[in-house]
């Protein structure tokens, strides 16, 4: 069930350390016997040395099965045989949906993360539960028509990103693949590599997004180029690793905004519903909104700047008001 994806995937994970633990456990008994043949003993090394290492470990895996294979009538081979399918460095990602990532399956996706293991959670954000006919989840943005929201919903989205940066050791990005392949294909790579906890978030259009028929889902990368270039959508990066390097941890990957957000709520039926059905209700959240968005972005362009830019920024106010 995609309530407990999170505790699943943990499980899963918890059961690769379990069995990689007992490999190692394994290659350290067999390197200190006399079982393995020369050439076997210096894979084996090789391989513990680096087993961290995914390239390395990968190298090593296919290098070690024709040798553990010839020798595995030893017990102290066999033992290491028995495990070899963790040889490799395993991985692991957790895929979902905002409407658990956000709402009913928060829970595990906050304690995954608290966690601090090497464990990656991948969330494919429609903003609403769109696999069940379209309700407003904590994703839905302001203004937006959906079930339970008829009228608009009148409060701004959960930040997901932010609320797991505060952990500090979270590797956070906002990505959408449609509108910058380069910038999302960089922060699955970084998560990946990263030592520790990490959440991506994806913008992914979907079909209760109402787009119009004349170009519907076939147009996917606009529609998430417009939510980028409009400041609808944030991209981002939260890398720990920068800040234990003494930089600033916060990259933001689209700083200077370009149209309103109001262009963009206009091509979507779940927002142009409400301008239909009741003009003023959509003009006053669109406005709310749009100021929302602004405020965030300048929030994440503060968080961008090195220290020597904000005091910069700083004395420019204060100086103005003295």
């Amino acid at each position: 069930m995609f309530e407990d994806n999170a505790e699943y995937g943990y499980g899963i994970y918890k059961s690769q350390v379990v069995r990689r633990n007992k490999l190692t456990s394994a290659v350290e008994a067999a390197l200190a016997s006399s079982a393995p043949s020369p050439a076997l003993k210096a894979a084996l090394q090789k391989w513990y040395d680096g087993r961290q290492d995914p390239d390395v470990s990968i190298a090593c895996y296919d290098e070690l099965l024709p040798l553990l294979e010839k020798e595995k009538s030893k017990p102290e081979i066999k033992a290491v045989a028995d495990y070899q399918d963790m040889l490799p460095k395993a991985t692991t990602w957790i895929l979902g949906g905002d409407g658990w990532a956000y709402d009913i399956g928060y829970g595990g996706v906050d304690h995954v993360l608290a966690q601090g293991e090497d464990i990656n959670v991948l969330v494919l954000d429609t903003e609403m539960y769109a696999n069940t006919g379209g309700q407003q989840s904590k994703a839905t943005q302001m203004s937006a028509v959906a079930k339970f929201a008829a009228g608009g919903k009148p409060l701004m989205k959960k930040d997901l990103g932010r609320m797991a940066m505060q952990y500090k050791n979270v590797y956070v990005a906002s990505i959408a693949v449609g509108a910058d392949p380069r910038q999302a294909i960089k922060a699955i790579v970084e998560a990946e590599s990263y030592d520790g906890p990490s959440l991506v978030i994806n913008y992914s259009p979907c079909m209760q997004h109402g787009m119009p028929a004349s170009t519907g889902m076939s147009c996917m990368a606009q529609e998430a180029e417009k939510a980028v270039s409009s400041g609808y959508w944030p991209l981002y990066r939260y890398d720990p690793r920068r800040a234990e390097k003494g930089e600033n941890p916060f990259q933001l990957d689209f700083k200077k905004l370009k149209g309103k957000v109001d262009d963009f709520l206009e091509g979507e039926n779940r927002f142009s519903i409400l301008t239909r059905q009741n003009p003023e209700a959509a003009k006053e959240l669109h406005k709310q909104l749009q100021e929302e968005i602004e405020k965030r972005h300048a929030e994440r362009v503060r968080m961008a700047m090195s220290d020597k830019q904000l005091w910069k920024e700083l004395n420019k106010v204060y100086g103005k008001k003295k």
